[in-house]
């Protein structure tokens, strides 16, 4: 706060900035929320603390919404430190997305992100359908974008890279030895929320998807123990995939997803069937949608 009030004690413009505060740290989800209910423009745009923007990131977006002036979302490309390339495979032109399913079967392949940040959000569509941050859960971006995509009537996607993202060992993302009860719990949240709304177009990759977030919870897990209690609740999420994928008369995706269990779910421990996933799930995933036109 030092170096921020250091640095607006010499600004002279005509934006406003107002310093909301909490009186105790309650938390990312919470943190947003309040800034969503004090801001007052038209678009609200993220940024977590240990990332930045690039200098003109604000410009293009704004600059694209006169081309653009009914969308709903603008998204860029952000740049990864650890990996040092974007996020996701860039467009070569702004491009305008009106098909929910479209953008979600990107966010699915990892052609577009889940995360809060690096986007212009209208304001309203935000307050009009309760799109606010689950408070106290990890991994909450992933529900939100989720909603977020289910409730917008357009994505405006931008090939700039607008965003830079550090890599922080000591970041929510990186402790989870000494937070792997809430990373099971908001997992699991995660799951039985996509599931719960399923897009039923495209439900066979939605259950897809959350088993990829099964597989790597199950990973942690066997890294570091969690409770009982949250190894029942990570059980039920598995039966609840087999279950509703044989209620659909889906056997081929039944059989995939029992995979997860034990003893079975050891062969995701051979690099080579760790390396052929992404692909498998694509052949899966292909497979199952045209089963979800027939069906």
């Amino acid at each position: 706060m030092e170096i921020i009030n250091g640095v607006l004690s010499d600004y002279d413009g005509n934006i406003h900035f107002v310093f909301c505060k909490h009186d105790v740290n309650r938390g990312l989800s919470e943190a947003r929320n309040t800034g969503i209910k004090k801001a007052t423009g038209d678009f609200v745009f993220f940024v977590d603390s240990d990332d930045y923007l690039s200098d003109d990131c604000l410009k293009l977006m704004i600059g694209a919404l006169e081309s653009y002036p009914g969308v709903d979302v603008v998204l860029g490309n952000a740049y990864s430190c650890k990996y040092g390339r974007p996020f996701f495979p860039p467009v070569s032109v702004p491009t305008l997305l009106t098909d929910k399913n479209d953008v979600l079967l990107k966010i699915f392949f990892a052609n577009l992100h889940f995360h809060a940040w690096n986007r212009l959000v209208r304001r309203d569509l935000i307050v009009n359908n309760d799109l606010y941050f689950v408070e106290g859960l990890l991994y909450e971006d992933m529900p939100w974008t989720y909603k977020l995509v289910t409730v917008m009537s357009s994505m405006l996607v931008l090939p700039n890279n607008t965003y830079i993202y550090e890599y922080n060992e000591n970041s929510i993302m990186n402790t989870t030895e000494a937070k792997i009860n809430r990373v099971v719990y908001s997992f699991c949240y995660i799951i039985n929320y996509i599931l719960d709304n399923i897009s039923k177009e495209i439900r066979s990759d939605c259950r897809i998807y959350c088993f990829g977030i099964l597989l790597r919870t199950i990973d942690m897990v066997s890294q570091f123990p969690c409770t009982d209690e949250m190894g029942r609740l990570l059980y039920k999420v598995k039966v609840r995939l087999v279950k509703e994928a044989l209620c659909s008369g889906r056997l081929l995706l039944s059989l995939f997803f029992i995979t997860g269990f034990k003893p079975i779910v050891n062969i995701y421990k051979i690099s080579v069937v760790r390396n052929q996933y992404h692909r498998m799930t694509v052949v899966l995933g292909g497979i199952e949608r045209v089963l979800d036109r027939i069906i």
